[in-house]
């Protein structure tokens, strides 16, 4: 018996997983939330084998509710379904290290195919979603940055100014000019707009 707890809120999403977690032919107890806050208060007193999750819910999103459970439970299988394809989204799921990744634009039988696979132990990528991590990947690996240049990048993510930057790691405001250069060069970008975008298209910074 598989325990699967299934959380989106769209009542519409869940009737329709629930119809193919049905057709699957494996016996498993399914419970249906609609907000990752009662999904963490049922898995007080009952943890489920796997986690059937979308990103975007009212409050507190699918990402941050992963996290909670992981630290609790690590045995937990995660499998994300989700409209998400950004590569910082991607990111976030693979830090976590989810078990799956299915887009709700994939026919049923992707999802299905992704429940058997985990309810086993396995992990599932949706063929859409390997590329994408592929991407990522190549992407990640073509951008080399060291922990400074990481460290400033960051802070400018966060919207401090070169003088803020500059006292926050105790270096001159001409150290973090320089650094910022070094940025544009290495992304092949001309502003701080542009770097962050692709800093975030990238998945080295969230959106």
């Amino acid at each position: 018996m598989v325990s699967i707890f299934l959380v989106d809120d769209h009542p519409m999403v869940t009737e329709g997983i629930e119809r193919t977690i049905t057709r699957l032919g494996i016996e498993c107890a399914l419970r249906i939330f609609h907000s990752a806050e009662d999904l963490l208060l049922a898995s007080q007193t009952e943890q489920p084998d796997m986690v059937i999750s979308d990103i975007s819910l009212p409050k507190m999103d699918g990402i941050e509710m992963a996290k909670l459970l992981k630290q609790n439970s690590p045995s937990i299988r995660i499998l994300f379904l989700t409209m998400h394809q950004q590569n910082w989204r991607i990111n976030e799921m693979l830090k976590l290290k989810a078990n799956g990744i299915v887009f709700k634009t994939c026919p049923a039988a992707e999802l299905q195919n992704a429940i058997v696979e985990i309810a086993k132990g396995g992990t599932y990528f949706s063929p859409q979603a390997k590329e994408l991590i592929v991407t990522l990947s190549v992407s990640n690996n073509s951008i080399s940055l060291t922990t400074r240049e990481k460290d400033v990048l960051k802070l400018v993510a966060k919207g401090l100014k070169t003088c803020e930057i500059a006292e926050t790691l105790c270096l001159s405001e001409n150290t973090v000019e320089g650094y910022r250069k070094v940025l544009f060069q290495k992304f092949e970008v001309n502003n701080a707009t542009k770097l962050l975008s692709k800093a975030a298209d990238l998945g080295l910074i969230d959106q």
